[in-house]
């Protein structure tokens, strides 16, 4: 649960030994989550076997993120000076994590770092 509903603008997560890594985005208000990250590869299948870069940092910026417009050039104002809607917000993050490589090894995660746009 984040302190407040938000935009989300980036991930960074921090891969402990995961396979595959998918976010989902909600509100406390209720509703279904949604898809904020598609199911994106954290490590190669040869990486899971071996258990080779266990430890590897992502980042996912605006362009891997589903409903998550990227501003070339920074936030611009509109004609009459009302800012642009900056999407959706969420107070609650679902994070779905699975190595089908290699079942004897734990997996998860070593942090999970959330951004807003820039102001």
């Amino acid at each position: 649960q984040l302190g407040g509903s938000r935009p989300i603008h980036s991930l960074h997560i921090g891969n402990d030994g995961a396979a595959f890594v998918e976010v989902l985005g909600g509100s406390s208000a209720g509703g279904d989550f949604q898809v904020l990250l598609p199911s994106a590869a954290l490590m190669s299948p040869s990486e899971s076997r071996a258990g080779a870069e266990l430890r590897r940092v992502r980042l996912f910026g605006p362009d891997a993120l589903v409903g998550v417009k990227p501003s070339p050039g920074g936030v611009k104002s509109s004609p009459g000076g009302a800012k642009p809607s900056p999407g959706p917000t969420w107070d609650r993050l679902r994070v779905v994590l699975s190595q089908p490589y290699c079942q004897s090894r734990p997996f998860g995660l070593s942090f999970l770092r959330v951004f807003s746009p820039p102001e």
